[in-house]
């Protein structure tokens, strides 16, 4: 009992996880969608995108964010979003870490244009720490959750058949050799001859059974 109220709890705590960190990343794409030229500013302002790609990179960072939200909320391919959610999380913190390293002035920019949640660049590492962090221990339960049931229902299957492979240690079941006659030709036809020969002499006659008299 004890155990299972520690289950549903750490089941609980990462749901709840799951749920903050999509709502965080629905805010942050809809607060683009509000001023995309003022994101690409901010993009531009780091230095490492060629000018290309920065508002395609301003106008597509906002849907994606949007749709890993979605699927955290919803836990709809919810592995496939915390991935996402990763990855985006490390391209952050590495553009952050990059741009404090060269001195350049700037904000995050990750809430949209001048919003409080940006005001200091090391504030911002520190927040996509954390929630980087908590992304992490989330998809390691989960994945943790779906692979216990597998691994249980392979552990019964190999318990209770015994001509199956040990599925952990690999090393193949034990079955029973296969009968002698059935595997030699030569043993089967010798069988037959002998049940011929046994045959033929309960079929004799007690007078053929007499000794004869010398």
């Amino acid at each position: 009992m004890k155990s299972q109220r520690v289950g549903k709890f750490h089941a609980a705590i990462h749901a709840t996880t799951r749920l903050v960190l999509g709502g965080v990343f629905i805010y942050a794409a809809l607060s683009k969608f509000k001023a995309t030229h003022d994101f690409a500013y901010h993009i531009a302002s780091y230095q490492i995108l060629p000018d290309p790609i920065v508002n395609l990179w301003a106008s597509g960072l906002p849907l994606f964010e949007l749709i890993c939200g979605l699927l955290l909320i919803t836990g709809y391919l919810r592995r496939i979003g915390l991935l996402s959610v990763m990855g985006m999380l490390i391209i952050f913190l590495l553009a952050m870490l990059s741009a404090e390293v060269r001195g350049l002035p700037l904000t995050c920019g990750c809430f949209g244009p001048r919003s409080w949640l940006d005001a200091n660049l090391w504030v911002s590492m520190a927040r996509d720490l954390v929630l980087l962090l908590s992304t992490v221990c989330t998809y390691r339960h989960y994945l943790l959750c779906e692979m216990t049931p597998r691994a249980d229902l392979l552990t019964n299957e190999d318990s209770g058949s015994g001509q199956s492979e040990n599925l952990w240690s690999g090393t193949p079941a034990r079955s029973a050799p296969p009968d002698a006659f059935q595997s030699d030709p030569s043993r089967q036809h010798f069988s037959r001859g002998e049940r011929q020969g046994q045959v033929h002499e309960k079929a004799k006659s007690p007078a053929e059974l007499r000794p004869t008299a010398t």
